[in-house]
């Protein structure tokens, strides 16, 4: 099976506009995205995840920890390097959550304790890093925002992996 990256040009005609939107966004249409566009189905729903991600109570900080610790869990290296909010995101906090590494703020580290543990048991975890979150100011509502972002580095890092040798020749992210 051969993926391909579309562009705007040579999309189905479903998925253009969409990536006429992340065009505008990004200055570029991501090779990722640029993979979705096979699926209109996909590429919109991912798209809409995104922006409803935007809209989550998690602020800016938060969100890159929460998409850096799923896209880590996720071995999506695809995901980990992009994101709108970057520069908005101390680097060395960015980078921690990307490669894995504990944080020094102790209510970003629950954060990113808890997002591992959705990940890693399956929306189960621990009591210990349960704890924690609460304790941080969290509850169920930044406990689903979580899942969301789950859900966007599930379905980007198996497009990835099933399309990585058309993405391993591309560049952008």
């Amino acid at each position: 099976m051969t993926f391909q990256i579309y562009s705007e040009e040579t999309a189905p005609p479903e998925s253009r506009a969409a990536l006429s939107k992340a065009a505008g966004e990004h200055g570029f249409v991501p090779d990722l995205l640029g993979v979705f566009a096979a699926s209109p189905a996909l590429l919109n729903a991912y798209m809409s995840m995104d922006e409803y991600m935007k809209q989550t109570s998690l602020s800016p900080i938060e969100r890159e920890v929460v998409l850096k610790t799923t896209a880590h869990m996720s071995n999506c290296s695809w995901c980990t390097s992009a994101s709108d909010e970057q520069a908005e995101v101390p680097s060395d906090i960015a980078r921690s959550a990307e490669q894995g590494r504990r944080l020094d703020d102790a209510k970003l580290e629950a954060l990113r304790q808890y997002s591992i543990g959705v990940m890693q048991h399956h929306g189960r975890p621990s009591d210990e890093a349960k704890q924690k979150f609460i304790q941080a100011g969290y509850g169920p509502q930044q406990a689903l925002e979580i899942v969301l972002a789950a859900g966007m580095m599930t379905i980007a890092a198996m497009s990835a992996s099933l399309a990585h040798s058309v993405l391993a020749s591309g560049t952008r992210h």
